[in-house]
């Protein structure tokens, strides 16, 4: 949160396994568009954050983060 908000937000798309609440940490979450959908994908605007299992393709595709690259 505090590296957002040096940044000027408190917005991300988030990527993340977990159970955490991102609201209760000031994290304004937005969703990954689906990887099918280019247009949400031209239209990301923002910083995008992923957790290390997502990025090791446990449990969301490595296609689903490759697309919002």
């Amino acid at each position: 949160m505090r590296w957002l908000r040096a940044h000027g937000t408190d917005s991300a798309y988030v990527v993340y396994f977990g159970n955490a609440h991102m609201p209760y940490y000031g994290i304004d979450a937005k969703n990954f568009p689906d990887p099918l959908d280019q247009q949400a994908g031209d239209r990301l605007d923002g910083f995008a954050v992923a957790t290390v299992t997502p990025l090791n393709g446990v449990y969301v595709s490595l296609d689903r983060l490759r697309a919002c690259a």
